[in-house]
């Protein structure tokens, strides 16, 4: 019975995945566009946390042009602290190429250790933006970073999780990761997120 279920919920999953592809492709475009002056990278990351959330809850169908409503809106609230956030990131990544061109062990082990902080401090930003969401108020970086570790068995499943789907688009290729990259990573984090608020709920109601 228990396998039954579970096996339905697994199906549940991938019919819903299915159904998602073609916004998922569509946001993943509407994010590279808002890219393409790197500042923004916080910003377009936010906005689509935003429309993926908004859709799980509500359903609605006018997403490209909702999708640019919230990107303006973003820009004007959050426009500073996404763009120190994307700072950030690109330092990160630029410090990640540096320690992979030194090699040796020194620098393999730095490379690793930031491409480790680049991954939590992705995951972390994204679980910031999805509290802000479930809340309706600010939430802090600490806040965060305390509410994320507060069961740390989930957040261990949250970052391997993140980093088993990021190596299977890796090895997808780039067409997939093009397509589907990082608008699924996106999908991938609200549905964790949803899924730890929810088991959170039925532990309050035990």
């Amino acid at each position: 019975m228990m396998n039954r279920s579970i096996g339905k919920r697994a199906n549940d999953y991938f019919l819903e995945i299915i159904e998602w592809i073609p916004r998922l492709i569509q946001l993943q475009l509407l994010w590279f566009l808002c890219v393409l002056p790197v500042f923004t990278l916080g910003t377009a990351g936010r906005t689509v946390l935003y429309m993926i959330y908004y859709y799980k809850k509500n359903e609605e169908k006018k997403l490209s042009s909702l999708y640019w409503k919230k990107f303006r809106e973003n820009i004007s609230l959050y426009g500073k602290q996404d763009s120190l956030a994307s700072s950030y990131f690109l330092l990160l990544f630029i410090d990640y190429r540096i320690f992979h061109y030194l090699g040796g062990g020194i620098g393999y082990t730095l490379m690793y250790t930031t491409l480790f902080l680049l991954l939590l401090s992705a995951v972390l930003f994204s679980y910031k933006i999805l509290l802000q969401l479930e809340n309706q108020k600010e939430v802090s970086w600490i806040a965060a970073f305390f509410l994320f570790f507060n069961d740390f068995k989930s957040a261990l499943f949250y970052l391997a999780g993140t980093s088993i789907l990021l190596v299977a688009l890796w090895f997808a290729g780039p067409i997939y990761l093009a397509l589907l990259g990082f608008s699924f990573l996106f999908y991938f984090q609200v549905l964790l997120f949803i899924h730890r608020t929810q088991e959170k709920g039925l532990k309050k109601e035990e």
